[in-house]
């Protein structure tokens, strides 16, 4: 299905999901970095923002272990939390675990979008931008940075089955490799900059 205009785009968001990614254990941070405060706004919060302003029906948000701090954060907006029994098993499993049950939410859902909550930069055009280019015909969109696809991304349902599938830490990332011909390309330089440990808060200050 070819979507064109900014109706069509409308339309293609009605039927898509947003998946967050957020059951990394922060071993070399020492504390959840989703939780950590970027210019006075926790992580979690700021990507939650974003996603808010793209207005599709659903949004998951995989975590780890049941944290009440974490939850609360999640409080103020429309999100349904997932909580992943095996997140040793990579981010493949949470990015499984989201996909499984935005589908079960929509059985007619038509993208879904796959983002962290460590990248503190991601803003709503650039989700809007994935998913314009599907939108308008690529069966990928994924961000470019520092000469590398990668998240956030946005694909149709044409992958969700080969999503699936996929083991490991990797993630997307195998999939936009292998496909990279046919992946529209989104520029997001300060997709870069991610909150991996402590020396990475002052790149954000």
């Amino acid at each position: 299905m070819i979507y064109a205009g900014s109706a069509c785009l409308t339309s293609l968001l009605t039927r898509t999901a947003v998946v967050v990614l957020a059951a990394g254990q922060s071993q070399r941070l020492g504390s959840p970095k989703q939780l950590v405060r970027v210019q006075g706004t926790t992580l979690i919060a700021r990507t939650l923002s974003a996603i808010a302003g793209l207005a599709v029906p659903h949004t998951f948000v995989v975590l780890s272990d049941r944290c009440a701090e974490l939850e609360s954060e999640l409080m103020p907006f429309q999100v349904t939390p997932l909580h992943n029994p095996a997140p040793g098993q990579g981010m493949s499993s949470s990015l499984r675990l989201g996909l499984s049950a935005a589908r079960v939410a929509d059985p007619g859902l038509l993208a879904v979008v796959f983002t962290l909550c460590d990248q503190p930069y991601i803003h709503t055009q650039l989700l809007r931008g994935l998913v314009r280019g599907l939108a308008k015909g690529h069966p990928i969109a994924a961000s470019h940075y520092a000469g590398v696809l990668g998240v956030p991304a946005a694909f149709k349902r044409e992958s969700f089955d080969e999503l699936q599938t996929l083991q490991g830490d990797q993630g997307a990332r195998t999939i936009l490799r292998r496909q990279s011909s046919q992946v529209l390309a989104v520029p997001f330089e300060q997709g870069l900059i991610d909150i991996d440990c402590r020396d990475d808060l002052g790149a954000c200050q």
